[in-house]
Formats: structure tokens, sequence, C-alpha cells
């Protein structure tokens, strides 16, 4: 048995994680996010590694993010942080490095495999109230989480609060116009979830961890509007993950869809970009004034002055390039 399998059994049968075993479980519940992700913490960065679509759009989405980033030397909050999948790459950049996560078991790891270095700290936390002063942070990311918030507009409220003054925000989101994402958030994922627990039961097999096959996919016009309400100003939205076999031909056929996904990788330079799963918003901070009359909701409260003088620019749809300029 390989290591990675060796760390999937004991995760299964609840070793070493405070948590009961499988067969204290009913075979048809689902699993909390925090559940849910401290079961599979010791074994989550592996995933990275692996030629599948997800470890590919992962390792993507991380080095997009690191090309949108533009402050080295600053400190560096990422919300949902995981066992720590950008630690290097901001220390690289001579950050200090703050990661929050619910899941005590994601910081564990993160202590373990990065607390001996300098300029980094991590803490359990909620994204809604994140446990930091207002204008703490010079960049705050958010990946692969905030989809997975019900009260993401707060989540944006305080990611905007704890940062200085013209500091950027990065926030990864699924992409609501693709077809793909469609298809495995509200169909295909759906279906595999309503099939699961018979499928165990009837093969006696120990039902592993299961979230909410749902995320709350979203347009990027949609965030535009949040992080505007918040005070800031979208500069850049970046579409990514590419894999256009739909599921499960891409998990039955991973070296295959892996190659489809780089070549499709080019779509993001042009006009059908929106067929990437997710995407990458980056906004700036503007003025803390702004942040305190900007509205909860977006477009509630405002009126023909309100937006004449908003300082936010808008879309230029026909921008060359990966990145849209916003």
């Amino acid at each position: 048995m390989t290591d990675t399998k060796k760390l999937e059994a004991d995760r299964m049968n609840g070793a070493e994680t405070g948590l009961p075993h499988r067969h204290e479980r009913s075979l048809f519940s689902l699993d909390s996010p925090i559940r849910y992700f401290d079961q599979i913490a010791d074994v989550y960065a592996l995933a990275d590694l692996q030629n599948t679509t997800g470890g590919r759009a992962r390792r993507v989405r991380r080095a997009r993010v690191m090309e949108l980033f533009d402050k080295p030397g600053g400190r560096v909050l990422d919300v949902g942080c995981g066992p720590g999948v950008l630690v290097s790459s901001m220390l690289s950049r001579g950050c200090e490095f703050w990661g929050l996560d619910g899941s005590p078991r994601m910081i564990e790891q993160c202590n373990q495999d990065f607390g001996g270095r300098d300029r980094t700290h991590f803490v359990v936390g909620n994204a809604t109230a994140l446990p930091f002063e207002d204008g703490f942070f010079d960049a705050v990311t958010c990946l692969g989480v905030i989809d997975r918030i019900e009260e993401y507009a707060l989540a944006v409220r305080e990611m905007a609060r704890v940062l200085k003054q013209d500091g950027t925000l990065i926030i990864a989101v699924g992409n609501l116009l693709s077809p793909a994402a469609f298809w495995r958030n509200y169909i295909y994922s759906p279906l595999v979830a309503l099939v699961r627990p018979f499928y165990y039961g009837l093969l006696k097999k120990p039902r592993k961890p299961t979230l909410s096959p749902i995320a709350n996919l979203q347009r990027a016009s949609t965030y535009q509007k949040l992080v505007e309400a918040r005070g800031c100003a979208a500069t850049d939205i970046v579409y990514f993950n590419f894999d256009l076999l739909p599921a499960p031909l891409d998990e039955m056929y991973p070296d295959f869809a892996v190659s489809v996904a780089d070549k499709a990788e080019g779509l993001r330079f042009g006009s059908l970009k929106w067929l990437g799963q997710a995407f990458l918003l980056k906004s700036k901070k503007l003025g803390a004034g702004l942040l305190q009359q900007g509205p909860q909701n977006p477009g509630e409260g405002r009126n023909e002055s309100d937006e004449q003088q908003r300082t936010a620019p808008q879309i230029q749809d026909h921008l060359p390039g990966a990145y849209q300029r916003v």
C-alpha cells in the first residue's frame, strides 16, 4: 500500500482525527464543510501533484494568482488557506503570511509543515468574522472557498475591511456561465450524491467524506458589484480551468482530459474565456470613506449622483489578452 493510500485508509477509519469511525455515520448524511476538510487535511495537498483535471486546476489557479499578485514584501492573508498552498510562493516574494481556515486539522497541517518558518502565522477562524483589525493587510486572497460560504457578501465585506488602502484583493469563484461547471455542479454531482449511498450500502463499503455537491457559482459581474459596494475597484478578471470534457469523462480518462485542458487554456485570451470553470477577480481598495459609505447589497442606496461620484472604472469588453481589465 502506498503512503497516499495508507493515509486515505487511516483517514476513512477515523485514525488520529478525533472523529467517529465511519460506521457511526449514516450512509445518507453529508459532512459539514469543516468536518469534511478536517477529514481530508492530511491528503489534500497531495491532490495538487496528481495528473488529473482537479490537480491541474489547482496548479493553474496558483500560477495565475501569483501572476496577479503585486504586493511583494507585504502582509498577506489567505482566507481558507487549507494546508498552506500559497505559503511557499508568498514567502519567496518576501511576504509575511497569515493563513486562516475553518478546519482545525488544516491549521494543524499548516503548523506542522510551515510553523517553524519565520513570517508565518496560522489561525482557525471564520471568513465572515475575521479576527484582525481594520486595514492590517497589504493583500488578501481567497481561493476555492467563497462559493461554499452562504453569507459570501459578508465574507467579501470582511476581506475588504482588513485591507489597507490600495491593498489587493484576489478572489477565486466558480463560473456560472461555464457549461462544464454548471453541468458538474447542478446536475452531475447532485445525481452522484443521490446514488452514492446505495452504492456504498450494497457493496458494504465505508462511506467516504462527502461534501454538499452544490457550490454557489456566480457571474464575474456579480462579484465586481460586491467588491465595489465594499469600497474596492475591480481591476482584473482572469478565467481558468478549461476542463472541457464533461464529468465523468474527465475522471474516466484523466490523461486525455488534462491534455485537452492544457490546449484549451489558450481560450482565456479571447472571446471564449467564459468557458473557464472558474475565474479570479482582482480588485484594489479605495479610500476608507468609500468603504464606510458602500451599500451592504449591490445596487442598494445608489442614485445618479452616487454613480457620477463612483471612481471604479467600467469593464472594457474588448481588451486583448488573458486579463480582462475592468
